[in-house]
């Protein structure tokens, strides 16, 4: 690992100015399971390491007037096991349950989950061993030329949508839930603080919308419990990041049959939390059943031609991660499923 200085601050006034003084030679450190593994990596090589755990306010989840707000530096886990959350946004839960082991979960951080790099082998493997990082030419995102993905063709792990240089999909099951969920984040910066939602959080190419001087602090999300929530993903394995994932939130009708409103959005499949809008506009106003959700995930990415075996496996499990999302969230909705 490269040398750093180390600067621990008991406040977000503190965090904010050392930020500033020293961006963008600076990192901030939460639970640091994303940012320690880039630093051996040399993905990233900082200066300068300002840790925010000692900042209490931001590690905190409060429910009040029917919404949720949870400090950035609070964990997956304290995520995973809240009662409030688990009442009323199972969703929420059952996604930080899906990241990694349990030991993981303990260090990892909401703020940090929606701020992680990208995942791609060609970006971060590519400085792991001698040998790779003397034959493969440095990407886009490691300051070269060249995207290796364009070169050599997609794997499952590659976005199936893109519109830059960088094919690598966003790799947080968190952000696709909240966008589900209309979340919002507060972004604190030197002059003031301000709120954007999570669809409109991560540029183009998948990086956060953030600059390097300011920070993240607060989540909120509604949670009257109006609507019925969902989340499904496909591993390749236990601790790897999703290859696909499914955030549904549904409110029904009276007759918990009819769909009154519906939100759906997907990962590991764009640079960003991607609109089932298809899915959204076929199932709004039908009584929601099992014929219907497959007919409405078929609808998924029904307009793209599918070149490569790698985008025809995420199509069909998107597509059948859908429509069990459907189903889940109705089952939910009925109250047959807690």
């Amino acid at each position: 690992m490269s040398d750093f200085e180390y600067i621990k601050v008991s406040s977000l006034a503190k965090a904010l100015e050392f930020s500033s003084k020293y961006a963008p030679d600076a990192k901030l450190l939460a639970g640091g399971v994303d940012l320690l593994l880039q630093i051996r990596q040399r993905a990233v090589n900082p200066l300068y390491l300002i840790d925010l755990k000692g900042i209490p306010d931001l590690n905190t989840i409060t429910y009040k007037d029917s919404s949720l707000s949870i400090g950035a530096s609070a964990s997956l886990r304290d995520i995973e096991k809240s009662e409030v959350i688990l009442s009323r946004l199972p969703a929420l839960a059952e996604a930080a349950h899906q990241v990694a082991a349990r030991q993981i979960r303990n260090m990892a951080t909401l703020g940090g989950n929606l701020c992680q790099s990208i995942k791609c082998p060609y970006y971060n493997q590519s400085h792991i061993n001698l040998f790779m990082r003397q034959s493969i030419e440095p990407c886009f995102k490691r300051g070269g030329k060249v995207c290796h993905v364009k070169t050599w063709g997609k794997d499952a792990c590659h976005a199936i949508l893109g519109t830059t240089y960088c094919l690598a999909p966003l790799a947080s099951d968190m952000a696709i839930v909240l966008a589900a969920l209309g979340g919002r984040l507060e972004v604190a910066g030197k002059g003031g603080s301000r709120e954007v939602n999570v669809d409109d959080f991560y540029r183009k190419d998948g990086e956060p919308d953030i600059a390097p001087d300011a920070i993240l602090t607060r989540i909120e999300v509604s949670a009257n419990g109006t609507g019925a929530t969902a989340f499904l993903s496909c591993k390749a394995g236990t601790g790897a990041y999703s290859l696909v994932s499914v955030a549904v939130l549904l409110v029904l009708e009276d007759d918990k049959e009819t769909c009154r409103d519906i939100k759906v959005r997907l990962g590991g499949v764009a640079p960003q939390p991607y609109e089932a809008k298809d899915v959204e506009e076929y199932v709004r106003g039908k009584r929601l059943n099992v014929e219907v959700s497959e007919k409405a995930a078929q609808l998924l990415f029904g307009k793209i031609s599918l070149s490569d075996e790698a985008m025809m496996f995420k199509v069909s499990k998107a597509r059948a991660l859908c429509r069990e999302a459907l189903i889940k969230s109705l089952e939910r909705g009925r109250g047959r499923l807690t």
